[in-house]
């Protein structure tokens, strides 16, 4: 049933990027995949982060630079540790490799949102440092400062994988969930392929069970 799900997102997102509609009757600024009506049920943003004490890891990356985790980072892995149903937000520590520091730690307030004029569920992700509850590490004084930062979900399964657009849309990272990690399904990795922005290099984030246990 997933292999058939895939196949047909595939080829209608295909089909969209071929159709015959006048280039100025299209948003150009708009991805394929941002189409709520034909895909809003495989992004839901509140789904992907409800749920506590679950290790997602970040395993592929079309980046290995950033203000947040400093160059050739690594071990990326997040843990919602307390939820607020009411805006749809909650807590997380996130953990990283710092390729000078080492094991590096933030504290993170995480919000589903809606981009891409979406109206019916939220398909992005809003998040920032907790600066009440302050970070640790060689980049927290940096993430403080910053504005809050957004990813925007191509694809979600919160028991296997998210797929999700960030960078405002320059770059994609492809998230797992801890029981699969060392095992990624097939057709994420096709996922990842198939909508990275062309000629984006991809970036192994997660390295071994051994290299990221912490």
């Amino acid at each position: 049933m997933q292999l058939i799900f895939f196949i047909v997102l595939v080829g209608v997102v295909y089909a969209d990027t071929t159709n015959s509609e006048p280039a100025d009757q299209i948003k150009k600024d708009t991805p394929v995949w941002a189409n709520e009506d034909k895909f809003g049920g495989y992004q839901d943003a509140w789904a992907t982060i409800n749920k506590p004490n679950v290790d997602y890891y970040l395993v592929s990356a079309t980046y290995n630079k950033s203000e947040t985790f400093g160059e050739n980072f690594s071990c990326v892995k997040v843990q919602t540790t307390s939820v607020h149903a009411a805006n749809k937000s909650v807590d997380a520590e996130m953990k990283y490799k710092d390729e000078k520091k080492g094991i590096q730690t933030l504290q993170l307030r995480t919000k589903a949102i809606k981009e891409y004029n979406y109206i019916k569920k939220e398909n992005a992700l809003e998040y920032g440092s907790q600066a009440d509850k302050g970070t640790t590490g060689q980049h927290a004084e940096a993430r403080s400062a910053s504005k809050a930062e957004v990813g925007t979900l191509v694809f979600s399964d919160p028991n296997r994988c998210d797929l999700v657009s960030v960078n405002d849309g320059d770059d994609m990272e492809l998230w797992v969930n801890e029981d699969v990690k060392d095992q990624v399904p097939p057709c994420c990795l096709f996922l990842l392929d198939y909508f990275k922005p062309s000629g984006k290099p991809t970036h192994k984030i997660y390295i071994s069970k051994e290299e990221c246990h912490y």
